[in-house]
């Protein structure tokens, strides 16, 4: 196997750390009283790692190992995205900036009821299960597009 970037995982963790760190340095000292720190060491920490995860799921070998020949690695990439990114990029941030990111109102409103346990774990278990429903893999396949998305949404 030859080594080749995928472009759009580069975009993606290039632009989660580019807000992060603008989020951090530009609106984050707004927003914390003075002296304090926007962020915490183990939070900027969280963040990066979180942000490593999906940068190792989605580019090379890990990404054409999974499409190309080895199920069990699919399982590792997919592992990485659902059970190891997201709980890494949720604790790295603050609490202003998820303020703020969930902002209007209804937006923190709406989080609130989809991120209860039971909630979670049936949304969880249902996108798992649709995008492994043999058209969604198939369409996966075929459409670079749809596999980034699919990707996403997991």
């Amino acid at each position: 196997m030859t080594w080749h970037p995928h472009v759009d995982v580069w975009i993606l963790v290039t632009a989660l750390s580019a807000g992060y760190a603008y989020a951090l340095r530009r609106i984050g000292p707004r927003q914390v009283p003075a002296g304090l720190p926007v962020a915490s060491r183990g939070q900027v920490t969280a963040f990066s790692f979180g942000v490593a995860a999906i940068w190792i799921a989605g580019d090379w070998p890990v990404h054409d190992l999974a499409e190309g020949s080895l199920y069990s690695v699919h399982m590792v990439q997919h592992m990485l995205i659902t059970l190891v990114a997201p709980p890494l990029l949720l604790m790295g941030t603050p609490a202003w900036l998820a303020r703020r990111l969930l902002r209007p109102a209804w937006v923190l409103r709406w989080v609130r009821r989809l991120s209860r346990p039971l909630v979670a774990l049936l949304l969880f278990t249902a996108v798992v299960a649709v995008s492994h429903w043999r058209v969604a893999v198939e369409l996966s396949v075929r459409s670079e597009l749809f596999h980034f998305g699919a990707h996403a949404v997991l």
